[in-house]
């Protein structure tokens, strides 16, 4: 199997702790995205919920690094890659 690597860039005109908040804080991610379980933090297994259902599973991972308001590192998977794993930094 092939490693495939793909690049996205955005800028978001907000404070880097405001942007860190909604990605790591679990209701802030419900706000933007689904909500999650808990907080995120390093090293921890992370569970992402089905908002518009009866509020199961929908994503989740692991992770790996969390440098407040610099860098987040964690892996991803949703139910159709049946366990692969993805990497996002």
């Amino acid at each position: 199997m092939t490693a495939t690597t793909i690049t996205k860039t955005i800028f978001l005109n907000a404070p880097r702790a405001h942007v860190w908040a909604f990605l790591t804080k679990k209701d802030k991610l419900a706000r933007w995205f689904h909500p999650a379980e808990d907080d995120l933090e390093e090293g921890a297994d992370y569970t992402l919920l089905d908002q518009h259902g009866d509020m199961s599973r929908i994503c989740w991972g692991k992770v790996l690094e969390m440098k407040p308001h610099e860098r987040l590192v964690y892996t991803f998977t949703v139910k159709p890659l049946n366990g692969a794993m993805t990497t996002v930094r």
